[in-house]
């Protein structure tokens, strides 16, 4: 997280939600050996 960016983000304060990529300049998906079902169908869960 950018905490930087944080001050201009409109939910952080209540919902501790980021929505700008200013924010979170990387994001990381961390997969099993199936990939198939982590790209497939647990999409869905997110």
């Amino acid at each position: 997280m950018n905490p930087a960016h944080l001050a201009s983000e409109p939910l952080w304060e209540k919902q501790a939600t980021v929505t700008q990529a200013a924010s979170i300049p990387l994001v990381i998906a961390v997969v099993s050996t199936n990939w198939r079902v982590d790209y497939l169908t647990k999409v869905e869960n997110y």
